[in-house]
């Protein structure tokens, strides 16, 4: 079980860096290779991405590292000038400067391609039992024949005081097993704009921990549970619960382990598999 849970935790952070989502890096201070600073905001997702100075110029950074003031080019794209950012005199064409239409428009157009894919994709996959509630784990034959990456991981509630987290938020019995294994690795379950399956907190959610990995990877990763049937949590029920799962208990506080995630992975690991029979 610890291999098992190191493999899965070191696959799933290397998902998390190669797939793009939005970003926003609000107002913060960069470096030039030379040493110089400057102030700029970054954001964007995987389709188009902008930085900005605070007065308005638009800025793209180099093949040599450092930062130029933005101009266009044949294409209406943003491409870097001669003028570098905070070392020469700002490019007063740069400010408020605007991808043309023509380029805005081809940018819809691979949105809209890439969400057309990620739709078909998904639903070549899965079959089409896709239907909310109804949808079990019927397409994981097809998934795992189709050349799709199937990732185990291992998920593990932990504790670092008992019976804290039998009582939380509007959850005054405990927050229930199914909870998690749904939120985690259900498959078309959390559609909260149908009006149903919404979170226990009554929250919008739209697709579980697998829904979004599958999307993000078009379809190609799919993330499965360790514990039964591929579709739960490590932590069995509790005893004598029909509902609640059982928590491994951590005898540290959280702040004893300060920053160390790798001290606190070992503790959770080891006190898991003392803890939780058959594991």
């Amino acid at each position: 079980m610890r291999h098992l849970l190191k493999i899965s935790l070191a696959i799933l952070l290397a998902v998390s860096f190669a797939l793009s989502d939005y970003y926003d890096s609000k107002m913060k201070q960069w470096n030039q290779p030379n040493g110089v600073k400057f102030t700029a905001r970054l954001w964007g997702d995987e389709f188009a991405h902008q930085m900005e100075t605070a007065e308005g110029y638009v800025i793209v950074q180099g093949d040599d590292g450092y930062f130029y003031f933005a101009i266009l080019d044949a294409e209406g794209e943003y491409t870097a000038s001669t003028f570098k950012v905070a070392i020469d005199k700002a490019l007063s064409q740069s400010r408020n400067l605007k991808r043309s239409y023509a380029r805005l428009a081809k940018i819809q157009e691979e949105i809209e391609r890439v969400n057309k894919t990620r739709k078909d994709r998904r639903k070549s996959i899965l079959g089409n039992n896709l239907n909310g509630n109804n949808f079990q784990l019927e397409g994981l034959s097809k998934i795992q024949t189709a050349g799709i990456d199937t990732c185990r991981l291992a998920v593990v509630l932990i504790d670092f005081t008992p019976k804290a987290r039998d009582s939380l938020y509007d959850q005054p019995n405990g927050f229930h097993k199914h909870f998690f294994d749904s939120s985690f690795f259900s498959v078309g379950y959390w559609i909260a704009d149908s009006n149903n399956n919404k979170h226990p907190n009554g929250e919008a959610i739209f697709g579980s921990f697998r829904d979004y990995y599958c999307d993000q990877s078009y379809g190609k990763l799919d993330i499965v549970g360790s514990g039964a049937s591929k579709r739960s949590i490590i932590n069995p029920l509790k005893s004598g619960s029909t509902t609640l799962p059982q928590w491994v208990l951590i005898n540290h506080s959280k702040a004893y382990f300060g920053t160390s995630k790798t001290i606190l992975m070992d503790t959770a690991i080891a006190n898991a598999e003392a803890q939780i029979a058959g594991s």
